[in-house]
């Protein structure tokens, strides 16, 4: 009995043994960390903050705490919340006021001198300091007390909106064709990018639409071209480029696409840029759940989504545009 027990214990180390010399040694995950670009700058300055290996922490639902404060003091100076991908980065782009600018979104005034950029795996409940959460990475942030460079004399900025200007080319479309309504802000400067088409221009980003710079244009008024995001949006989001032909419906009909603007849409669309501007209908008049979770009735045009919205009280703006521009540049286009 004895020398059965032995035996069956021997045969378990040995298995043991085996067991081990099989086991896998664990993949060390890189540890969380932060980074900002450019580490200082003047007031006014655009700042990349940019996170690492945060999946490895609990998180709430993707959002962590956000913070930034003045190093010596410890005074928080923004509060806020950020998102992480799948991936475990975050990415947040900080546009800090110059003194006396309105800040909007994720702004803040920063005066000069050091800062620490703070990332929480809990996120703190706004005006709730004692919240318990767990500081997860942080690094620092420096504001110079330079001011920044003058712009070229021909740019159109916006201090306290965005951080970027409009010049030559591109700002004289943009004050031609429908300035700020339309267009919306700029949300970058001038850069090359390679197009559909496979070539490369330059082109700046606005809120709601690309312009594009095409020298090959004999005519001049046809140089500066919008980018076609309503019909790769609507490719995107309902799998379709455009809807099929219906038969003419009378005023607003456009022939080639056998579309008809939507009555409610055609005067907006004929006294605020018609085909240059937004390009011909590819869809009747459809109700589409849009970014704030509600229903509205929407029609897609080559280069806009016109939107309808019955809750403004003023019938002026009943009629909004699709922020393609800002959706098309955040998905990576650069």
């Amino acid at each position: 009995m004895r020398r059965a027990t032995t035996g069956r214990l021997a045969g378990f180390l040995v298995l043991l043994a085996l067991l081990g010399a099989l086991s896998v040694t664990p993949v060390a995950m890189a540890a969380p960390a932060l980074s900002v670009t450019p580490p200082t700058g003047a007031p006014g300055t655009t700042f990349i903050i940019r996170g690492t290996g945060l999946t490895r922490l609990s998180g709430t639902g993707g959002n962590y705490g956000f913070q930034i404060a003045k190093a010596d003091t410890g005074q928080v100076v923004l509060d806020s919340l950020a998102m992480v991908t799948g991936g475990g980065d975050l990415e947040v782009r900080l546009e800090t006021c110059a003194s006396g600018a309105q800040c909007r979104g994720l702004m803040a005034f920063l005066s000069p001198g050091a800062y620490l950029v703070k990332v929480f795996d809990v996120p703190p409940k706004p005006g709730d300091r004692q919240q318990v959460r767990t500081l997860v990475a942080q690094a620092q942030l420096g504001v110079t007390d330079t001011p920044p460079p003058a712009p070229p004399a021909d740019a159109l900025c916006f201090p306290g909106f965005t951080t970027f200007c409009i010049r030559g080319a591109f700002r004289q479309q943009w004050e031609a064709h429908g300035g700020l309504a339309i267009n919306g802000y700029p949300l970058s400067d001038e850069f090359a990018q390679t197009l559909e088409d496979g070539k490369s221009y330059r082109v700046q980003y606005f809120e709601r639409v690309r312009m594009e710079y095409h020298p090959e244009q004999a005519d001049p008024q046809y140089q500066i071209l919008l980018g076609q995001f309503g019909r790769r949006i609507l490719k995107v989001d309902l799998g379709r480029e455009a809807d099929p032909p219906v038969p003419a419906a009378g005023p607003g009909y456009d022939p080639v696409t056998g579309h008809t603007i939507d009555p409610r849409f055609l005067a907006y669309y004929q006294t605020r840029g018609d085909l240059a501007q937004f390009g011909r209908p590819l869809t009747e008049t459809f109700k589409q759940r849009l970014e704030d979770g509600q229903e509205y009735d929407v029609q897609y045009f080559e280069r806009a989504r016109f939107e309808w919205h019955p809750e403004v009280a003023d019938a002026e703006y009943r009629v909004l545009l699709g922020q393609f521009g800002r959706r098309v540049l955040a998905e990576g286009e650069r």
